[in-house]
C-alpha cells in the first residue's frame, strides 16, 4: 500500500509546480483515492485547503485521471491533451451516455485538431444536443462576458472616446441579440 502522507505531499508538490504537472497530480490523486477509500473526506479537505481549489476542481482531476487511465489509447492521448479536456469530456459522456469508443473518437479529434477543451465540448454538444440554437446561445453568452471584460478594461485603463464607445456599442448589440 502507498504511504498516505508521502503521496499527499507528492500531489501538493506536483499541483503547485504548475500546468505542466497537472497530469502527475491527477494520477497521484487517483492513486491515493483508490488506496484509501475510507479517507475520501479527509483527502478532499486537505487538497481543497492546500491547493486552494474547490472540491469540484479536485473531482475534475480525479475524473480526468480515471478517463485517461481507461485504456492505452486514452493514456497516450493524455500526453497531448490537458486534464481539462478529459474532465469536461467525462461530464459530457455522462450527460450524453457516450460509450468508450465515442469518447476515444472525440479525444482523438481534439488531439489531431489541437482543439481547446471548450471547443471539444461544443463539438460534442452540437452532435448530441437536440436544440440547434444551443451552441449559438452558448457562444453569444461568452461573447457578452468577453465584451463586458473589454469595457471594464477600457474604463479601468482610462481609455476614453472611441475605444470605450466601441466596446459599449458592441456590448449593447450583443445583449440585444441575447435578449437582455
Amino acid at each position: 500500500m502507498i504511504d498516505y502522507e508521502v503521496k499527499l505531499s507528492e500531489i501538493i508538490q506536483e499541483y503547485k509546480a504548475g500546468e505542466k504537472h497537472r497530469w502527475a497530480a491527477a494520477f497521484a490523486i487517483n492513486e491515493l483515492w483508490q488506496a484509501y477509500p475510507d479517507r475520501h473526506g479527509e483527502i478532499m479537505a486537505v487538497l481543497v485547503v492546500e491547493l486552494n481549489i474547490t472540491d469540484d476542481a479536485v473531482y475534475n482531476l480525479l475524473h480526468a485521471s480515471e478517463l485517461a487511465g481507461a485504456s492505452d489509447s486514452t493514456r497516450k492521448l493524455a500526453e497531448r491533451l490537458s486534464p481539462s479536456h478529459f474532465s469536461r469530456l467525462h461530464r459530457a459522456a455522462e450527460k450524453y451516455k457516450l460509450d468508450s469508443g465515442a469518447v476515444e473518437e472525440y479525444l482523438t479529434l481534439a488531439a489531431e485538431n489541437n482543439m481547446s477543451a471548450q471547443a471539444l465540448i461544443e463539438e460534442v454538444a452540437q452532435a448530441y444536443d437536440p436544440d440547434p440554437l444551443f451552441l449559438w446561445h452558448r457562444v453569444l453568452r461568452s461573447a457578452v462576458r468577453a465584451c463586458r471584460r473589454l469595457l471594464e478594461a477600457a474604463e479601468y485603463n482610462g481609455l476614453g472616446g472611441k475605444a470605450r464607445e466601441a466596446a459599449r456599442l458592441l456590448l449593447d448589440i450583443l445583449e440585444d441579440m441575447k435578449g437582455g
